[in-house]
Parts: C-alpha cells; sequence; structure tokens
C-alpha cells in the first residue's frame, strides 16, 4: 500500500500538533499542582499532607512529554532547517523513544495502583494489569515494529480492563445494599448516588482519551502518519491523567460545600426552643437533615416535661 503522506510533512505535522496540545497541558499542570498544594479549604498542605505519589507522577510524565517535544524540535531544526547529515541514528533517535515507553509505563502502573486501592489493596484483581503493563515495558526487545504493535495493544487491554474494573467497583458499591442501609433515611441518597455517578464518568470520559489515541497509534504504526498518532498519544498520557486530579479535586470541593451547608443547618436544631409557629418552616427544614438528636437530650427533654406537670399538679 503506498503512503501518501511524507515522512518530512508528517513529522512537522507531528511537531505542530504536539506543541499545541503540550500548551494545553501545562495548563492542567498548573491547576493540578495547585491541588496538590493547597487543600480544599484554600490553605497550603503541610508536607505530610501532600499527596507524593500524584506529584511524582504528575513529574514524570511532565518530565518526559517536555523531553519529547524538546527533542523532536532539536531532530527537525538540525535536519531540515541547519542541514545536518547524519550517517546512522543519532543519540536523539535513540533516547527519544524511551520518553513514550517511560510515559506509557508510568501511567499504566498508576492506573494498576488505582485499581489496587479501590479493591481494598487485592493482589488477585492487580495482578492482570500489573503483568499486562510488565509485558508492555519488556516488548522492547523486539523489532522496532513489532515492539509498537505489542506495546499499543497491550497498553490499550491494560487501561480497558483496569478503568472497567474500577468503574464496576464503585457502581457495585453504589448499589450495595449495605451502603444504602448505613445512611440515614432522612439524608438524601438521591443526591449520594449521583455523586457516584460522576465519578464514574469522569473516570470513563478521562480513560476514553488515553484509548482513543492508543488506538490510533496503534492502526497508524505501519504508515507515516504513526509520526502524528505517536506525537498525540503521549501528550494524551499526561492530559487524561490531570484531568482526573483536577475534576475529582472539584468534585471532592463541592462535597465539602455541601457537607458544610448541611452542618450550619442542623445546629438549629439544638438552639432553637421556640414554639413561635412562624417558625415551623425552619423545623421542617432541619427535619430533613441527617443528625439526629442523641440518646442524652431525648431524656434531658424527657425530664423537663415530667418537671412541669409536676409543678403543674
Amino acid at each position: 500500500m503506498v503512503d501518501h503522506l511524507r515522512s518530512d510533512a508528517a513529522q512537522m505535522a507531528g511537531l505542530c500538533i504536539e506543541a499545541v496540545l503540550y500548551g494545553i497541558y501545562l495548563v492542567t499542570l498548573s491547576f493540578v499542582l495547585v491541588y496538590i498544594f493547597r487543600s480544599e479549604s484554600g490553605s497550603w498542605r503541610r508536607p505530610t499532607g501532600i499527596r507524593i505519589g500524584t506529584l511524582a507522577v504528575a513529574l514524570i510524565l511532565a518530565i518526559n512529554s517536555t523531553l519529547n517535544l524538546a527533542w523532536g524540535l532539536t531532530r527537525i531544526m538540525q535536519t531540515y532547517i541547519f542541514k545536518i547529515g547524519a550517517k546512522g541514528p543519532t543519540w536523539i533517535d535513540l533516547a527519544k523513544p524511551y520518553t513514550v515507553i517511560i510515559q506509557t509505563l508510568t501511567a499504566d502502573l498508576f492506573l494498576t495502583y488505582r485499581c489496587w486501592a479501590v479493591y481494598g489493596k487485592s493482589l488477585r484483581v492487580a495482578l492482570c494489569p500489573s503483568a499486562l503493563a510488565w509485558r508492555a515495558s519488556g516488548s522492547r526487545q523486539l523489532k522496532l515494529t513489532r515492539f509498537f504493535t505489542a506495546q499499543f495493544a497491550l497498553t490499550t487491554t491494560l487501561n480497558v480492563y483496569a478503568t472497567s474494573a474500577i468503574v464496576y467497583r464503585i457502581w457495585k458499591t453504589d448499589r450495595s445494599p449495605d451502603f444504602v442501609s448505613s445512611v440515614d433515611p432522612n439524608s438524601n441518597n438521591r443526591q449520594r448516588r449521583t455523586k457516584f455517578q460522576r465519578i464514574n464518568q469522569i473516570i470513563v470520559q478521562s480513560a476514553l482519551i488515553y484509548t482513543s489515541a492508543s488506538i490510533m497509534a496503534f492502526a497508524s504504526y505501519k504508515s507515516n502518519a504513526q509520526y502524528i498518532t505517536s506525537a498525540v498519544d503521549i501528550i494524551a498520557v499526561g492530559l487524561a491523567f490531570n484531568l482526573i486530579v483536577i475534576r475529582l479535586a472539584l468534585e471532592r470541593t463541592e462535597g465539602r460545600r455541601e457537607v458544610g451547608s448541611e452542618g450550619r443547618l442542623t445546629t438549629l436544631k439544638f438552639t432553637s426552643n421556640s414554639r413561635d409557629p412562624r417558625r415551623s418552616n425552619d423545623c421542617h427544614i432541619e427535619s430533613t437533615n441527617s443528625l439526629q438528636p442523641s440518646p442524652s437530650t431525648l431524656l434531658e427533654k424527657n425530664s423537663s416535661h415530667s418537671q412541669r406537670e409536676k409543678v403543674s399538679a
């Protein structure tokens, strides 16, 4: 099959697309660093409160994306601007593929860790994605074309498997009768379920970005279009990771605000003792909260009523 896309045009197009996506990636990375070092309340986190794993993965992905783009730009300038000819592959040609290996391997291992954590640190669940990640990293011993074929196929399989397992676990927890029975009947169950659905939506949408880019790179590895799809794939890894961190942080902030508003409403129940009918609406609103009076409070109320009856007698 004749490839109608020239190699030099594909390399330049891939570099331009990667540069544009890299700018978007830097914007998301800045938000990720803010959410890592600042808490949902807006204060700076203490060193013990910083998520070291998330920070390490974010930095590794950022360094790899930057090196891949810088080395690609250097190679294009040496070949087409400065006309520096090389008899064989240069050190950039040898080093650049390893940024792709480290990028995909880091994302796969972190996704495996998430799957392991969601299932209560179950080694049985994490065994399959761990084997896929190890096999993808070990496929570099094959020829170049077979290496990219094996890597993208294994990475796509791992991403689909681990993401489906995480989504299924969250969905099963949401529909579990134990979870429903543990929630107070006066609380808003429908709103709680919507939160679980939003979390699943965040995970699935971010995974679709990375999976779609891997499938495109896998489908075009025999043509010059691989220069474009591989450039998109390496940035899509970082974008998918950053979007999950950002959207989950926003979800936690929204949940903190909802809990804070519910806490302010429940305090009215313990402070208001008036029987003014004008405050009947407030009492009705308070009864929809999940907090209930303690047994000691009920005993105090019963004793006060009995004392009033004795005095009236």
